[in-house]
């Protein structure tokens, strides 16, 4: 049902759904991302002064702040945009 939906929702350029009585079909998009070069991250982690981006794993929120600044990952991640398709009753 949610292929169906995201279908339809793509076709007519809308991010949510209504259907009164049922629920709404909405959008969301979630940001992965990966170490894939440390060396360079490390690098650039220098260079800029962000040492927040490491802790226990990578900083998903710092990862963003840097991809809405300047429209691009810091070397050395992988970032993956994934957009699911979610039903609220």
């Amino acid at each position: 049902m949610e292929t169906w939906l995201g279908g339809e929702m793509n076709r007519t350029g809308q991010t949510s759904l209504v259907a009164k009585g049922s629920g709404t079909a909405y959008k969301s998009t979630i940001m992965r991302c990966s170490v894939s070069d440390r060396p360079a991250l490390e690098d650039w982690a220098l260079e800029n002064r962000r040492w927040d981006i490491f802790g226990n794993t990578l900083s998903k929120d710092v990862v963003r702040d840097v991809v809405d600044c300047t429209k691009e990952p810091p070397p050395g991640v992988k970032v993956e945009f994934i957009t699911n398709v979610n039903v609220r009753k």
